[in-house]
């Protein structure tokens, strides 16, 4: 009886309640998520970056930035390369919607980077509404643990082609 009475409260409480849906000044104040770079006079530009950063999230920047600039402030690309024994490839590309009809984003550019910084003289501007995507891959180097498995693959092969000749 107690339990149908407690469930009783729940949906009268649940319905007597107001449901707000997260709006994007909601998102100002996580610190997480939402991050602004600009002064109280600029004019400014909604981006999305994700993936291998220090801070990924919905950025709102100056007008005019460069990419180089802004994937400094997100706290650079991560996914580093601990060791000599891994190499890191980084792949930053930029999407845009086209702007006539604001179709389906495509990826206007790409640049793939092996152990190295990002310096970019001609990196492009940014527009509102771009999504930067930055993906890191950390490979295995071939080390002396990996020729020995091949040498003792190879070994083995020779050893079973001389037993079946005999």
């Amino acid at each position: 009886m107690t339990r149908y009475l407690f469930l009783v409260l729940l949906m009268i409480g649940v319905a007597g309640g107001t449901v707000q849906a997260q709006t994007l000044d909601d998102l100002r104040g996580n610190t997480g998520a939402y991050y602004k770079f600009a002064d109280p006079t600029d004019i400014t530009i909604d981006l999305k970056v994700w993936g291998a950063v220090g801070n990924p999230g919905l950025y709102e920047v100056r007008q005019g930035m460069r990419l180089s600039t802004l994937l400094s402030l997100t706290g650079g690309p991560q996914g580093v390369a601990s060791d000599t024994r891994t190499r890191r490839i980084l792949t930053i590309r930029l999407w845009r919607r086209p702007q006539p009809n604001g179709g389906p984003y495509q990826a206007i550019f790409e640049i793939q980077m092996e152990n190295e910084i990002l310096v970019l003289n001609d990196d492009p501007v940014l527009l509102s509404g771009d999504v930067i995507v930055a993906d890191a891959m950390v490979k295995q180097r071939f080390n002396w643990r990996d020729g020995l498995a091949v040498l003792t693959s190879v070994g083995t092969l020779i050893l079973i082609i001389e037993r079946l000749v005999q």
